[in-house]
């Protein structure tokens, strides 16, 4: 049976046994993708998005991905740069 707790009387929840085959670390904070977004100041979009790219430790519930806090933390500690990126083929833009 699948068992959960509240952290802090917040929304986080941690998964204390293993979840349609994945094995989910009860010792790390998750957050649904929902969450995150609230948490980051990211939008859901760019959450999937850098969970598909393998910037967030992640796994899928269902269709439902709940993200590690610590992963979604580290990644926020990361410096980025604003604006538009370089193209991969080098190719400028006007």
């Amino acid at each position: 049976m699948l068992q959960f707790r509240q952290l802090h009387g917040d929304c986080r929840v941690v998964w204390d046994e293993e979840v349609m085959g994945h094995i989910i670390d009860a010792n790390r904070p998750i957050l649904s993708v929902a969450e995150a977004s609230v948490y980051s100041g990211f939008t859901r979009t760019h959450i999937n998005y850098l969970i598909t790219q393998g910037q967030l430790d992640a796994v899928k519930v269902g269709s439902m991905w709940l993200v590690y806090e610590d992963s979604l933390s580290r990644y926020m500690s990361k410096p980025r740069r604003p604006g538009p990126k370089p193209r991969p083929d080098g190719a400028a833009t006007d």
